[in-house]
């Protein structure tokens, strides 16, 4: 979260998005990654997203 905090958005989605990668069962970095996206005005990437867990 320190990327995020630091308004480095680019690097802090790269950091959410290889920690799905690397373990896609932790929810947390779904959300993070999604709060990420939502401040990058990637809305659609939210949805999506998101769309993924809903099965957990």
């Amino acid at each position: 979260m320190n990327f995020y905090h630091e308004g480095k958005l680019d690097k802090a989605l790269d950091q959410f998005t290889k920690a799905i990668e690397k373990d896609p069962t932790q929810l947390d970095y779904y959300f993070n990654r999604a709060m990420v996206l939502v401040k990058l005005d990637q809305i659609d990437e939210v949805c999506k997203g998101l769309l993924l867990i809903k099965d957990f």
